[in-house]
């Protein structure tokens, strides 16, 4: 998984490439990345967030707040749970094209042996797409 946390003004204030073990369900991968992502979002002390996503499905999950019976249902009551805590919070579609940073993130997860984490900074390889999926 890829994850970029900004801050209010779209600068990075963290970036991570994690491995994962293989799911069956693209909606369930996607739920925990938005997970971790909140979660990498409060350990480098954000107070307020927006969640984007290109996974309409589980944006749609996440924003109904009611009970949760799908086959993600645990993991969006954690997103949701975690997620309170943050001021400031909504949870946006973003189409795929706005994504890049995040999916080329998940593409270098494929290749790497432990999770990276780079605080106010990013790998080589996302640099020249930072300011274009802020823009977009």
């Amino acid at each position: 998984m890829g994850l970029v946390v900004r801050n209010h003004l779209g600068l990075v204030m963290a970036t991570s490439a994690q491995r994962m073990v293989a799911s069956d369900s693209p909606q369930a991968a996607e739920a925990i990345t938005v997970l971790r992502g909140i979660e990498l979002a409060i350990d480098t002390g954000l107070v307020s967030a927006v969640i984007e996503s290109d996974a309409l499905g589980v944006v749609n999950q996440i924003k109904s707040r009611g009970p949760n019976a799908s086959d993600i249902g645990i993991v969006v009551d954690d997103i949701v749970s975690r997620f309170s805590v943050l001021a400031g919070r909504s949870v946006d579609h973003v189409s795929r094209k706005a994504n890049f940073v995040a999916h080329t993130l998940s593409r270098m997860a494929l290749t790497i042996a432990e999770d990276r984490y780079w605080m106010e900074d990013y790998p080589p390889c996302v640099e020249k797409f930072i300011h274009e999926d802020y823009l977009d």
